[in-house]
């Protein structure tokens, strides 16, 4: 399933979430996923709180550690979406990062029916 969602590309990889699959069962996964989910929304809600405070450094480290997580597990999407934060919050661009963190916010969704999908089908 790599179903695209226009210009930052597939929503996952299958391949890095089969691999855990693999290794962990579904269950396992299931696991992953929770604590995934849970650090996914902390790690926005602090780029948000970061970048209204106007502390775009903090902000920038924060989106690269979304990045990070996001690649781990497939979620390509949302490492795309990660990176363009990041990115937004080097040039200081409160406009772009704030398109980025709402697009990020709905990739959470899109992507979690995705995981979801590929591990009740494993």
């Amino acid at each position: 399933m790599t179903e695209t969602t226009g210009e930052y590309g597939p929503t996952l990889e299958p391949e890095q979430l089969s691999a855990l699959l693999e290794a962990a069962g579904p269950e396992g996964v299931r696991e992953i996923m929770d604590a995934f989910w849970r650090s996914t929304s902390d790690l926005i809600a602090a780029v948000r709180q970061q970048a209204d405070a106007g502390d775009f450094g903090e902000a920038a480290k924060t989106a690269h550690a979304l990045k990070g997580s996001a690649a781990n597990i497939g979620a390509s999407l949302l490492a795309t979406l990660a990176k363009a934060m990041e990115t937004a919050c080097k040039e200081a661009d409160a406009t772009s990062l704030n398109d980025r963190i709402e697009r990020a916010d709905a990739a959470v969704d899109v992507t979690r029916t995705a995981i979801d999908g590929l591990i009740d089908a494993a």
